[in-house]
């Protein structure tokens, strides 16, 4: 599985989801493979929405979705082994999540702080 960090509009995330897809088209028919699942990440609600967009105009529903994670919420691998917590999103509570295989970031150190809260994140 994929995890995108700071997707802003989610365009890194939606063209892996693209590429799992036209991979996963072109192998032998084999049951689903839930690990090829990309999650695009932001912490802001309206970023979010305007991802879950995105990702309908480019058909990705099946291998894409959505959650918010917030930096300043993670802390390494002390919640869950490798593992992050996904934030509280329209009335879901917080909740721990599983480690991914991959994670993907573009531009999303603003600040000193956010260098320090991405490390724990990706830890």
């Amino acid at each position: 599985s994929v995890l995108e960090l700071g997707a802003g509009c989610g365009l890194v995330g939606i063209v892996v989801a693209s590429l799992l897809t036209r991979l996963r088209d072109n192998q032998e028919p084999t049951p689903e493979d839930p690990s090829s699942k990309v999650i695009i990440t932001d912490i802001n609600d309206t970023v979010l929405e305007n991802i879950s967009q995105n990702i309908k105009l480019n058909e990705m529903e099946s291998v894409a979705s959505v959650a918010k994670l917030d930096f300043y919420r993670q802390f390494g691998n002390n919640y869950i082994p490798g593992g992050w917590i996904e934030s509280e999103m329209k009335g879901m509570i917080e909740q721990p999540r599983k480690p991914v295989d991959v994670i993907l970031a573009a531009d999303i150190i603003c600040q000193r702080e956010d260098a320090i809260a991405a490390a724990k994140t990706i830890h």
